[in-house]
């Protein structure tokens, strides 16, 4: 999730300007095609005040060394024992 989260916030920082009040700011949240965790989240960033484009991958490595995500990793290299359940 903290990848996921990295590439939102990157993808709000570079899309989009101060927002006014009642102005959605927009924002692209990039995903596995297969994740339901990064729906919800883009639904909360929805009520929140977020015009969210949702854009499925299956290469997020690749856009996290694209963006210049820090500390980007695939998913697959943490230890089981770290991930949250």
């Amino acid at each position: 999730m903290r990848h996921l989260l990295a590439l939102m916030v990157l993808a709000v920082a570079l899309g989009s300007g101060p927002a006014t009040a009642g102005e959605l700011r927009p924002a692209t949240l990039y995903k596995t095609p297969q994740c339901g965790c990064c729906e919800a989240y883009a639904d909360y960033l929805r009520e929140n005040g977020f015009a969210v484009t949702v854009e499925a991958t299956h290469d997020l490595p690749l856009l996290k060394r694209q963006y210049g995500v820090p500390g980007a990793r695939s998913r697959a290299a943490i230890p089981s024992w770290s991930k949250a359940t």
